[in-house]
């Protein structure tokens, strides 16, 4: 994996030099590749995938048996559920269904990086190295919804909040930490000095050194609260079978 990355580095070096055509086509390529990588991944490898697999195999209906009363296994966000209920209205096919987040994904991924990034393809190299695999091959509703929630940003520098409340309510749909963005919109209509920056990079740490012990606590009382461990353990032979 670190060599594939080194190459595509080095292949970006060149990439960058092309023609904007040209680059505009390679990045689409390079986010279809991304894409397929993680749709057609061993579902037994990355933590969390089996819990969606298990959510969509067993838990999940198709349109003709979808009933208002339904609820997500796994999560609580609804929206990511019915995301579900459309695909398998479809199809039965676990890799279909991770291909298709996987896709959905990346066609807010590329709109981001073709929109904010002057050298998209290195924009390609950070994301890979900091989000990707924690991300599309593990956390798959947080990487949808921060996607949807950088697709928004545009909408802050056009005063625009109507737009910009609206696609951070659909990205809170699939994932609830998106509530983080609401005061975004916000902060961005003060004017920061970079002094404001440095207290408050130096107050986060503080911060995150304070409470670092209880939101542990709480984060282990909550799986436990859960059973997650011994469900995926337990549930991880029958989705073998389903899949």
């Amino acid at each position: 994996m670190i060599i594939a990355y080194i190459l595509f580095y080095v292949f970006a070096l060149f990439a960058e030099e092309a023609k904007a055509k040209n680059k505009k086509v390679i990045l689409m390529i390079t986010c279809v590749v991304l894409a397929l990588m993680a749709g057609i991944r061993d579902i037994h490898r990355w933590p969390d995938t089996i819990g969606y697999v298990m959510s969509f195999a067993d838990h999940t209906h198709s349109l003709s048996e979808w009933t208002s009363s339904d609820k997500p296994f796994g999560y609580s966000e609804y929206g990511f559920y019915f995301l579900g209920v459309i695909f398998k209205t479809f199809s039965s096919s676990v890799t279909g269904y991770l291909l298709f987040i996987a896709a959905l994904t990346f066609i807010f991924m590329y709109k981001d990086f073709k929109r904010y990034c002057y050298y998209p393809i290195f924009g390609v190299c950070a994301y890979v190295s900091r989000f990707y695999l924690a991300r599309n091959f593990i956390q798959i509703r947080a990487g949808l919804s921060y996607a949807i929630i950088l697709w928004a940003v545009q909408y802050i520098t056009k005063r625009d909040w109507k737009h910009y409340f609206f696609w951070v309510f659909i990205a809170y749909l699939f994932h609830q930490s998106a509530i983080l963005a609401v005061p975004l919109y916000f902060l961005c209509l003060v004017k920061i000095r970079n002094w404001h920056i440095v207290v408050g990079i130096i107050i986060a740490f503080i911060l995150g050194g304070v409470f670092t012990g209880p939101i542990r606590l709480l984060v282990a009382d909550y799986v436990t609260d859960m059973n997650l461990g011994t469900t995926y353990i337990q549930k991880s032979i029958s989705v073998s079978k389903a899949c």
